[in-house]
């Protein structure tokens, strides 16, 4: 923990930083966006690392709620 912590928080700092001036200075724009992404990846690595099926109908219907707000946050 002590060895990757601070990579990860300068990482987390310059990530935050980018999104907040690609969605034109909208810090809920990056909330959502890191929210839909971080949804993405974890039914992927539940099923890797638990065993967890990710295709039930209540997580491919979140799965694509997630591309959607994903689509929102790029276009609108």
């Amino acid at each position: 923990m002590l060895f990757l912590a601070l990579p990860i928080s300068v990482l987390a700092y310059y990530g935050t930083r980018y999104g907040y001036e690609a969605f034109n200075e909208s810090a809920w724009g990056v909330r959502f966006f890191a929210f839909a992404i971080s949804y993405l990846v974890f039914p992927i690595l539940t099923w890797w690392f638990l065993g967890e099926s990710m295709f039930t109908v209540k997580t491919l219907l979140c799965v694509a709620l997630s591309f959607f707000i994903i689509l929102v946050q790029l276009y609108m």
